[in-house]
């Protein structure tokens, strides 16, 4: 069987359950699972869990990346797939799983609106797989990103409850601002003794550091410091995640933490954390939500600006409340 999902970070780890379902489904089949090779590492850290061997693959811009993707699919012809699974449902993938001469393929319509898990599962239906009611858990991480995580984690202060902040977003549009982080950190320290470690990439590093300083003992900027693997480490033992709409936000749901994302300019319907225990903010009632648009035409962007501090930390509080009460590991 082969499955393909060339990028991106996120949209690859949402699959991931529904990729973890088929292996359970059929232990026997032989998966193979086509991606981008810089987004290799993903997929090979639950190579054997989910897959049985990963093939990457990087197409040229113009012309001759039309003639690589049919010399792929010539290759790739040479394993007699029993079936292809078409996860990336765009043009290109439609071009390489058609030359490939498998006559079951299965895909979705990308435009319709339903969660991307959701779109997995609707291709897996006809062999009998269902999706579950919650997601199982599937760890990313390797015993030397584990050590660096506790490691980590062994540095705050004894008793205080570990939480994760995803303050990463290429688009401004994703980024919830930096004074509303702030309050967050403010009105959730009021209850409890929590410790903040503050995930992004370099982009976010001015962010991140301020509110660190502005946090001394009870924030680590971790920021352009960790591998997508370490991030997924360190969350893991996180006992909620709360950021932006990122790879970060999908690495804690996926291994079944609880998860709060706050959405601008995209579709909490689409990509939103799933989960018991999981929750989102977005801004459906304006009328502009989501327009999936890296700038806003109307400044703000409001859609990021009409979420509350006050309403996450209320979110927030709810489960880790609970959460120090039990002692959390």
């Amino acid at each position: 069987m082969l499955f393909v999902r060339f990028s991106a970070y996120g949209d690859i780890l949402m699959c991931l359950p529904a990729l973890a379902s088929f292996r359970r489904a059929f232990p026997e089949s032989e998966i193979h699972f086509l991606a981008a090779t810089r987004y290799a590492h993903i997929l090979r850290a639950v190579e054997g869990i989910c897959c049985d061997r990963l093939i990457t693959y990087d197409r040229s811009p113009g012309l001759s990346g039309l003639f690589e993707t049919v010399n792929v699919a010539a290759r790739l012809s040479a394993e007699r797939y029993d079936a292809v699974f078409d996860w990336q449902a765009n043009p290109r993938s439609r071009i390489l799983t058609g030359f490939l001469g498998v006559r079951r393929r299965f895909t979705f319509d990308r435009r319709v609106r339903v969660h991307q898990l959701d779109k997995c599962y609707f291709t897996l239906r006809k062999l009998g797989i269902k999706p579950p009611r919650e997601p199982a858990p599937i760890e990313l991480a390797s015993p030397d990103e584990d050590s660096w995580a506790d490691e980590v984690l062994s540095s705050i202060v004894p008793n205080s409850v570990p939480v994760a902040l995803g303050m990463g977003g290429i688009w401004t549009t994703k980024l919830w601002p930096e004074e509303r982080f702030h309050q967050l950190m403010e009105l959730v320290l009021e209850e409890i003794p929590a410790h903040f470690f503050l995930i992004g990439d370099d982009r976010d590093r001015e962010r991140t550091a301020k509110l660190a300083a502005d946090f001394p003992g009870n924030a680590t900027d971790l920021a352009g410091r960790t591998t997508i693997l370490q991030a997924a480490a360190l969350v893991r033992r996180c006992a909620i995640f709360i950021g932006n709409d990122t790879s970060t936000m999908h690495l804690a749901w996926v291994q079944g933490i609880p998860t709060i994302g706050i959405f601008g300019a995209t579709d909490p319907l689409r990509t939103g954390p799933l989960g018991a225990n999981s929750f989102s903010f977005g801004s459906s009632r304006l009328l502009c939500h989501p327009c999936f648009s890296g700038r806003c035409p109307f400044g703000g962007p409001l859609c990021l600006e009409v979420i509350r501090a006050e309403d996450v930390a209320a979110k927030a509080l709810g489960i880790l409340e609970p959460a120090q009460a039990a002692g959390h590991d």
